[in-house]
């Protein structure tokens, strides 16, 4: 077995490719400003229209509810996290569960593999975390763009009401 400085955790082809996935779908969005304010007004401008906004969220909601599917990801991951611990602790003692004397060649080796395995689930769960907060937040710039559509319609019914403006003396 080659010295422990050899060892170098990478991660796995299923985190390299939500990663891939995750960045393509948000690259739309991700440097593009949502929102801008004019120099002398309170009102923001909507970079984002809706249907820019439907484009990402829609693929991004679907990876998110895949996601929610998939225990190791979402939902079991602390579990996931406490079992790896619970097994990494129990092979770092030189007894196993029986009493019995173990390996240790192969001792390091399963600490290793329980370290790495607590690795991945902590970084496959950044990633959903980072798809769910990323579409929460395109669902209330979505509720920000009906708001002020609302607004800009209610005006503009309030003025259609309104007597016509009076011409300037001349």
């Amino acid at each position: 077995a080659p010295p422990a400085a050899a060892w170098r955790f990478a991660h796995s082809p299923r985190h390299d490719a939500l990663v891939l996935l995750v960045s393509r779908l948000l690259r739309p969005c991700w440097f593009k400003p949502a929102l801008w304010f004019e120099d002398n007004s309170n009102r923001a401008k909507f970079l984002l229209d809706r249907r820019d906004l439907a484009a990402v969220r829609g693929p991004l909601d679907e990876l998110r509810a895949a996601l929610r599917e998939e225990p190791a990801l979402a939902v079991a991951t602390r579990h996931d996290l406490l079992a790896a611990e619970r097994h990494r602790r129990r092979v770092s003692g030189t007894v196993d569960a029986t009493g019995r004397g173990v390996d240790v060649a192969r001792l390091d080796d399963a600490a290793r593999d329980a370290d790495a395995a607590r690795a991945e689930a902590k970084e496959l769960h950044k990633i959903y975390r980072l798809v769910a907060r990323s579409a929460e937040a395109l669902a209330f710039l979505d509720v920000l763009g009906r708001a002020r559509d609302a607004e800009d319609r209610t005006r503009w019914a309030a003025a259609k009401d309104e007597a016509p403006p009076t011409a300037p003396a001349v």
